[in-house]
């Protein structure tokens, strides 16, 4: 009978040295990108150092902008995170949760 071994031609679940080659090309291009430009290297680089590191289901409730009416200062990041910053506010870490800031 016919084998077919990693060397045929027909494997169609071989991922060739060149393709590999060629995604890794890809791949550190568009990594650059992101690296030179400061703006989106913060933006990405801060989302990934904050994600939750344990499954959420509506809490603690995120901070979107709009919440302003609910919430008051609270409810829009910005203000927030300015208010802490201002030494007039406090945010407190729920386990799991992470938070950070950073200044462009």
């Amino acid at each position: 009978g016919n084998s077919v071994t990693a060397n045929d031609d027909n494997n169609c679940g071989e991922i060739s040295s060149v393709a590999k080659e060629k995604a890794r090309e890809l791949v550190k291009a568009a990594l650059e990108e992101y690296m030179d430009n400061d703006e989106e290297w913060d933006k990405i680089f801060c989302q990934l150092a904050t994600e939750s590191k344990r499954p959420r289901i509506n809490y603690p409730a995120p901070l979107v902008d709009g919440d302003e009416e609910e919430l008051g200062l609270w409810g829009n990041p910005k203000l927030a995170i300015a208010t802490v910053m201002g030494g007039r506010g406090a945010l407190y870490q729920a386990e799991g949760i992470t938070f950070g800031y950073s200044f462009l």
